[in-house]
């Protein structure tokens, strides 16, 4: 397992794009931080299992603790995805007719059986998914390049090298706008369910977006030259027309409140890459073991009930008013009996079984390619592991630095664990798998003072004392312990800065062990 980071800058190169990892975690908005990791998988492994063990170290002044903030809702407040990685492909490599891994390729292969009469589910399903995959490969390829050239444009002056990769680059974007108006009428020209049709039409927009968006970016950062400058609006109003032409929802019009704008691109984003998600079905496991359990603690109850029961025939038969208190006060311990042993049956189940179990489907595939564990709980100092302890107070400036400012600790520990021939059989270009976990901190914001406290200052200059604003925040330390399927050990430690209006940053503090 290793941390993916949000946005890769990668440099450019005709068959490959190398990577370069710019940062891991993110704040997503303003009550929500993301955390995206990457398992790969192995293939000398027959499972690749990962652990992830996480310690969140939350200030005892947000009153987060066992009485007030349960498991339920800390598994509401985290969002969990899993998802194939987009594979990577250069755009060269991408409209290389005789690269097989290309999803236009794997589509004019199958629109090809279609024009010969060949109207198999399978080959439509096919075209349905290469569409999407195709639109999830550009647009990565887009965004990390483009990220690449705007973050070394200065570069570009100085080495005529660069500056010919970047403009063979631009060179590429043009093709492809070709070969998707080719497509376009390969798409037009035979009949196809309608179904197709509109996938086509959504891929075919979604990119269309993607190119218009990342061109302008580039030109809005970049200083180039009158030529280079004219190529990139020239893809950018190639864009624009091709919009008007298709009616596309997510055209801007000036003068215009453009309301369907965010809301159709968010439409064709989750349509795009909703092909790369699993499916997590929840497995119930506890309640299932928990209901036989509760079904023994009565039959327990019942037993000694039944069995001092015929102690107190046999010893107050002849005494009515202590054979009918001895009856009452046998009834009694019969509903104690029951509710402590169901009380100690649910102990032993929550201590040596995940709180939610899951199996990971591939859902295109329809078949189940993994399982994932997971628990959370609140731990004491004294359970907290030597080094995880060591590595929170790195950052700590004193001695008595967290004395002063006491932490609860939630521990949240997951178990994935991958079927590596089924994945590998079934996917030649997506052999890795991204887990995106979304926590939301709105729970812990309600017992927060205000965001800022002014501070009583004697201000020399001024020869008067004034009131300068201080900001009243809040640090969420969390470290993360990751165990490869090798046995390797990797920790990561982050900061989420909190006020009582939301997540302010999101640092990533070094340490050393």
């Amino acid at each position: 397992m290793s941390f993916i980071m949000r946005r890769e800058k990668k440099q450019f190169d005709d068959d490959t794009l190398l990577k370069n990892f710019d940062e891991s975690i993110e704040r997503h908005d303003l009550y929500n931080f993301e955390v995206k990791l990457d398992y790969g998988i192995k293939k000398n492994f027959t499972k690749n299992i990962y652990e992830l063990t996480s310690y969140l170290f939350i200030p005892n002044a947000l009153q987060i603790n066992k009485s007030t903030y349960s498991k339920d809702q800390f598994f509401a407040d985290r969002n969990n995805y899993l998802r194939f990685r987009t594979a990577r492909m250069s755009l060269s490599g991408l409209l290389n007719k005789k690269n097989e891994l290309s999803p236009f390729n794997m589509i004019l292969s199958k629109l090809s059986l279609i024009k010969n009469g060949n109207y198999e589910i399978q080959i439509i399903k096919k075209i349905s998914y290469e569409l999407r995959v195709m639109g999830c490969i550009i647009k990565s390829n887009l965004r990390d390049q483009i990220e690449f050239f705007i973050s070394n444009l200065t570069n570009f002056e100085h080495s005529p090298a660069d500056y010919k990769s970047f403009v063979s680059y631009i060179d590429d974007v043009k093709s492809l706008q070709v070969q998707m108006q080719n497509l376009k009428v390969e798409f037009q020209l035979i009949q196809i369910p309608a179904e197709l049709k509109e996938t086509f039409s959504f891929v075919d927009e979604y990119i269309s977006n993607q190119i218009e968006e990342f061109m302008t970016l580039l030109l809005h950062k970049s200083n180039f030259n009158d030529e280079t400058r004219e190529k990139l609006i020239s893809l950018i109003e190639y864009e624009q027309n091709h919009k008007k032409q298709v009616n596309s929802k997510i055209l801007i019009e000036k003068g215009s409140d453009n309301k369907s704008v965010v809301y159709w691109k968010s439409i064709l984003k989750k349509f795009v890459q909703g092909v790369l998600y699993l499916d997590l079905n929840q497995k119930d496991e506890k309640s299932k073991i928990l209901e036989f359990l509760y079904s023994v603690a009565a039959g327990l109850a019942m037993f000694f009930s039944a069995l001092l029961g015929f102690f107190i025939v046999s010893q107050f038969q002849d005494q009515e008013w202590a054979y009918v208190v001895a009856l009452v006060i046998v009834y009694m311990l019969k509903d104690r009996i029951k509710e402590n042993t169901r009380a100690l049956f649910k102990g032993i189940v929550q201590k040596y079984y995940p709180d939610r179990s899951f199996e990971i489907y591939d859902k295109n595939n329809k078949m189940k390619i993994g399982s994932c564990k997971e628990i959370a709980e609140f731990i004491k100092w004294g359970d907290i592991p030597n080094e995880i302890l060591q590595i929170r107070e790195a950052s700590h400036k004193s001695m008595i630095e967290r004395e002063g400012k006491p932490e609860i600790v939630l521990k949240y520990s997951k178990l994935i664990e991958l079927h590596t021939i089924k994945i590998s059989e079934n996917h030649k270009r997506h052999l890795n798998i991204n887990d995106i976990i979304r926590f939301n901190i709105k729970n812990f914001l309600q017992y927060e003072d205000d965001p800022i406290s002014n501070e009583e200052f004697w201000d020399p200059q001024e020869n008067k004392v004034i009131n300068i604003p201080c900001a009243k925040v809040y640090h969420l330390n969390i470290i993360f312990k990751m165990k490869m399927p090798n046995k390797q050990i990797k920790y990561k430690k982050i900061r989420v800065i909190l006020d009582q209006k939301g997540i302010k940053e999101v640092l990533e503090p070094t340490f050393t062990l």
